[in-house]
């Protein structure tokens, strides 16, 4: 009796672990599925919400709500490992492109540009400025502040600019040791929506944590429209500035055209001859100064006469080539298509990205064929009160040209895959 009485235990046993063997098993294999699929998709997309297509690169592109508002820059580290973005809703998201691993959330003032530098020696170091509104002190709070990797708890470095109105753009060295700001200026002399530029450079060396930075007036002090766009470029290295001038031809009638300023020599490299009669508002130059993008937004495909000349809004691309002096007739640049806001340059500077046409749209330009590569849309929101939440604020090329970023006015960010570039590369 005993005997039997512990076959049948055994028994009972054996199926119990049995049992608790092939329900482990499955766990592991969809648990550990699910892991693997979100490593690779990095998120899966909302039931019912739409998702574009792009055959060539399976697991692009991503997204993911970052921002509860516009994302209003977005910037890669020089590894591609960290991807920074700042947003209206005053915070600092840093993070990886693939949505895994350890994710900052930092306080921010009301944001305009973000860089992002590394080294071996500086570790991770993130720069952002302050879009700065016109009912605010311009000394209540820091102009620039820079984070470093120290579980980015607070900022490392905290900058006060004098009479500044916004930062327009940052940009660091490749150690890391050097941050160079361009930004607009107060003038009072002039009309309130007219600004100064100035760049300055910060040695991130000092002794004594002094930060006195070297200064140097962009365009011979003239004066540029500070309207709801970046009203002029930093090149990657720092040296350039791209942005509008004035022309006043001998009858006294002012123009305006595109320029490149040289910060190390203070001058002018190229002047663009115009006769618009409304200025650029939207920039990008490159690093060696050769060629300026430029850009307006406004009605798409209006076209405007004043005093005979005639423009449209949309892409220009200005070379040395076409550089002309001052009061020369103007300037053919390439035709775009309508409507740009935001442009960014890969690293090796061959692509070109811009928001174009409809809203949610992403052109890239290849620049040595000079011709249109690729092109993506986000998806229309299906809520109503959500409507221009897919147009595009913010644009980032990641270091090895084969993905780009945008940042949207619903707080989203989505990363676009560049699938012909991998041959290239």
């Amino acid at each position: 009796m005993t005997k039997t009485i512990i076959a049948i235990l055994v028994v009972v046993v054996t199926i119990v672990l049995t049992i608790a063997v092939i329900l482990g098993t499955l766990f592991l294999i969809v648990f550990g599925g699910l892991y693997v699929w979100g490593r690779i998709s990095g998120r899966r997309p909302e039931p019912g919400k739409q998702q574009p297509s792009n055959p060539a690169s399976p697991t692009l592109p991503r997204t993911r709500r970052e921002h509860t508002d516009a994302v209003t820059a977005v910037a890669f580290d020089p590894s591609g490992d960290w991807l920074a973005s700042v947003s209206r809703d005053r915070t600092l998201h840093l993070g990886s492109l693939k949505w895994e691993g350890s994710e900052h959330v930092l306080p921010a003032f009301y944001p305009g540009p973000v860089a992002v530098g590394h080294s071996d020696r500086n570790g991770t170091r993130v720069a952002t400025g302050r879009f700065r509104r016109e009912d605010e002190d311009s000394a209540a709070e820091p102009d620039i502040e820079i984070w470093r990797n120290a579980d980015f708890r607070e900022p490392s470095v905290q900058i006060s600019v004098p009479d500044i109105r916004r930062v327009l753009a940052l940009t660091f060295d490749v150690e890391a040791d050097k941050l160079t700001a361009l930004v607009s200026l107060r003038d009072s002399k002039m009309d309130e929506r007219r600004r100064r530029l100035r760049v300055f450079e910060y040695d991130l060396r000092p002794v004594g944590n002094i930060y006195s930075p070297a200064e140097y007036d962009v365009s011979d002090g003239v004066p540029i429209y500070d309207g709801q766009e970046a009203v002029a470029a930093l090149s990657a290295t720092g040296r350039y500035v791209g942005c509008r001038t004035k022309y006043t031809d001998e009858t006294g009638v002012v123009s305006y055209g595109v320029g490149v300023w040289d910060v190390a020599e203070e001058k002018w490299k190229h002047r663009f001859g115009g006769r618009e009669a409304m200025p650029h508002m939207i920039f990008a130059v490159t690093s060696d100064g050769e060629t300026v993008f430029s850009g307006r937004e406004d009605d798409p495909g209006r076209d405007h006469k004043f005093g005979g000349s005639e423009w449209y809004d949309g892409l220009y691309v200005w070379d040395a080539a076409n550089a002309l002096p001052e009061g020369a007739e103007e300037a053919k640049p390439e035709p775009g298509m309508y409507g740009s806001r935001g442009m960014a340059l890969s690293r090796d500077e061959k692509l070109f990205a811009t928001p174009l046409g409809e809203a949610g749209a992403l052109t890239v330009y290849d620049r040595e064929r000079r011709e249109q590569t690729q092109a993506f849309r986000r998806p229309q929101p299906e809520s109503e009160n959500n409507r221009w939440g897919n147009n595009v604020w913010c644009v980032a090329f990641a270091p090895d040209g084969k993905t780009v970023v945008t940042g949207h006015a619903d707080g989203e960010i989505w990363a676009w895959g560049l699938p012909d570039r991998a041959a290239d590369l």
